[in-house]
């Protein structure tokens, strides 16, 4: 596999003289430089001749003096000695007409990938269905059970089932001496399939949560940013290709979604609004702000889809539709990537407090109950998010309801300590 890589490479760029070219090109962008440079080490003529012809001289630093080889010296003997070693001299396999049995399979089905394969023993398929995820490569078969016709025909056929949007894939063959890629630069380039999917339109895809003042879910560069989550309501998969999504409702066209963005059927796509669209994948050019804003999906035509006008946002508190993907729009415990919870009865977990101790309803409006089924003294703390006390209380029976109308709308973390001193803490939201 090394040597294949090694061969492409030679090959697409110093046996086809491809490097002396953009050699050249670069020697003509900072031609004028070099001949106004009062303090080079080589003379403007000696620059002029250095890719075809070996320099002496050159004064300072480390090897001043000695002779310099012409890149074109230097690269043409390499070539040429590496095409004469017993590795490159060696017969890789033909691999051709690599073909899926869909060019456009549905979600879940099974695709079978053939090629022609000649002077191979072994013959594989690498493929990955997303593509921050590492290749994973199985075995081919010519065997006629494999989608690959007649056993012994030359045609090497395998399958995988197409559980996600897309599919990369490649094709590696070797005999006992050489090796070969299909496409020759795998893994870097791939052949690539989309499912096939449904246009969007109003009511196919909606906004369904959203978050500012992140702090708890990272994205796949380790960094924790704003975001929206968008629900496919329907049974079909959604192509959201082209789509926009903007918070300018002047500028429905701020940030569009790249073609082959698709949405599983009753799945989540998550879209981080983080003004970083040069980082892969979903990563807008805007922010979200957290005294509140509109948020807008239109389609490809910018014909409206969905839109949220969202309320002053706590840090780590969603703002998302309850029910899911229906419901109004509520305050809620962040669901990222998930079927959206009004966290109603909400168990704390704590070795001693596990299982006895309930809050709910969460989100609330004025009132907030607490269960208590141990029974004894339990001291209540209230703190909003920015750790400030607002409330202490005693809870002495198994039941209590708290009064929480002069609370501002938000975040808080209700502290509960029972009498042995165990502790456990819980966030709230009120309306």
């Amino acid at each position: 596999m090394y040597i294949a890589h090694m061969r492409t490479i030679t090959n697409e760029n110093f046996a086809n003289g491809e490097y002396l070219v953009k050699a050249n090109e670069l020697m003509d962008v900072i031609d004028a430089s070099v001949n106004s440079d009062p303090n080079g080490f080589y003379t403007y003529t000696q620059f002029q001749n250095s890719l075809t012809t070996n320099i002496s001289g050159g004064g300072g630093g480390p090897g001043g003096g000695q002779s310099t080889p012409g890149i074109q010296v230097l690269m043409d003997a390499r070539n040429t000695y590496l095409q004469s070693t017993t590795q490159f001299a060696q017969t890789p396999p033909v691999i051709s007409n690599v073909l899926p049995s869909s060019s456009t399979p549905a979600y879940g089905s099974e695709v079978f990938v053939t090629a022609t394969v000649s002077n191979a023993t072994d013959v594989y398929l690498g493929y990955r269905l997303n593509h921050i995820l590492r290749f994973y490569r199985y075995e081919m078969f010519d065997d006629g059970q494999h989608n690959d016709g007649s056993a012994g025909d030359g045609v090497y056929g395998a399958s995988f089932t197409m559980n996600g949007n897309t599919a990369e894939y490649y094709i590696y063959a070797e005999n006992a001496n050489a090796g070969v890629f299909s496409p020759e630069r795998a893994e870097h380039e791939f052949y690539t399939l989309q499912i096939t999917a449904s246009n969007l339109i109003a009511g196919s895809v909606v906004i369904n949560e959203l978050l500012t003042g992140n702090s708890v879910q990272e994205d796949e560069y380790g960094e924790s940013n704003d975001w929206v989550e968008f629900y496919n309501t329907t049974n079909d998969v959604i192509d959201l290709s082209g789509a926009y999504l903007s918070d300018d409702a002047l500028q429905l066209d701020k940030w569009q979604f790249s073609a082959g963005t698709v949405i599983l059927p009753h799945d989540y796509l998550i879209a981080w609004v983080d003004d970083d669209e040069e980082q892969l994948f979903i990563h807008t050019n805007f922010n979200l702000g957290s005294l509140g804003e509109t948020v807008i999906l239109s389609d490809a035509n910018l014909q409206l889809i969905d839109q949220v006008t969202y309320p002053v946002m706590t840090d780590d508190v969603s703002y998302g539709r309850y029910p899911n993907g229906t419901g109004p729009w509520i305050y809620m415990a962040t669901t990222f990537d998930a079927e959206n919870s009004s966290g109603t009865n909400i168990t704390v977990n704590n070795q001693a407090l596990s299982g006895v101790l309930q809050v709910f309803p969460n989100p609330f409006q004025d009132i907030i109950t607490v269960n208590y089924s141990e029974g004894g003294n339990l001291q209540l703390e209230v703190m909003d998010v920015s750790g400030r006390t607002i409330e202490r209380a005693s809870i002495s029976t198994a039941k209590k309801t708290l009064n929480t109308s002069k609370w501002s709308s938000g975040a808080y973390i209700l502290r509960f300590t029972d009498e042995d001193g165990f502790s456990a803490s819980v966030r709230v939201i009120k309306q």
